[in-house]
């Protein structure tokens, strides 16, 4: 995970609610081969995507190791697995939910289809 991009948030242990924005929520392991995939795709998804609707998209990360109990309360059973959330004011709201490893092409046109 790059802690230097100051669009990808660690939400490992942490209270999602608490930040108000449009995340796309990455819950992975660092032994699970198609999460270490995915990485360059959303890294490529938050800093070439130039479609209005996704400007303000962050990535929340989520090691399901480390956080069971956020995997769990979001019901993740296979990783990767992808949630899109709007957060306003303490509420989350869940918009659409990806599993496994994909293209870009394929993410970024779930991802705004959402929208």
């Amino acid at each position: 995970m790059s802690e230097a991009n100051p669009k990808i948030v660690d939400f490992t242990n942490q209270d999602i609610s608490k930040q108000d924005g449009l995340y796309l929520l990455d819950f992975w392991a660092a032994w699970c081969g198609p999460c270490v995939q995915m990485n360059p795709v959303l890294n490529r998804l938050i800093a070439e995507e130039t479609d209005p609707k996704v400007s303000n998209l962050k990535i929340g990360k989520i090691n399901v190791d480390d956080d069971p109990k956020t995997a769990q309360s979001y019901g993740v059973r296979t990783i990767p697995a992808f949630f899109l959330i709007d957060v306003k004011g303490g509420e989350v709201k869940i918009l659409n939910k990806f599993v496994g490893s994909m293209s870009y092409d394929s993410l970024k046109n779930q991802v705004i289809g959402s929208l």
